[in-house]
């Protein structure tokens, strides 16, 4: 993947982490009953970046995109809250309220 002058590479990738690429909220919760895993990892290298491939489940893909409907999905359904993950989410004004952060939106 091609993400600016960043090229990625995705290992391990399950079909839960298909879904939330293709920001199909509805298409996880289906997959779950199927018995698909829902902490499945999947590993993210930065060609050229020098540092470790990086372990992403479902719910860290769905934060790392910004995608608050698999995001809210996936929390519905129970998925892990990491440590990385919580701070990931912190750092996503999309996603941060779910995990605790501040509001993003207010009434004025």
């Amino acid at each position: 993947v091609n993400v600016g002058d960043v090229q990625e590479r995705w290992h391990g990738l399950s079909l839960v982490h298909l879904a939330v690429i293709d920001r199909s909220p509805d298409l996880i919760a289906e997959l779950l009953k199927r018995e698909c895993p829902l902490e499945s990892v999947a590993r993210r290298e930065v060609v050229g970046g020098g540092g470790p491939p990086e372990e992403y489940t479902p719910l860290r893909l769905a934060v790392f995109l910004g995608e608050v409907r698999c995001t809210s999905q996936l929390l519905d359904l129970g998925a892990h809250v990491s440590e990385v993950i919580r701070a990931d989410a912190c750092a996503n004004e999309a996603v941060c309220e779910m995990f605790g952060g501040p509001s993003v939106v207010g009434l004025a």
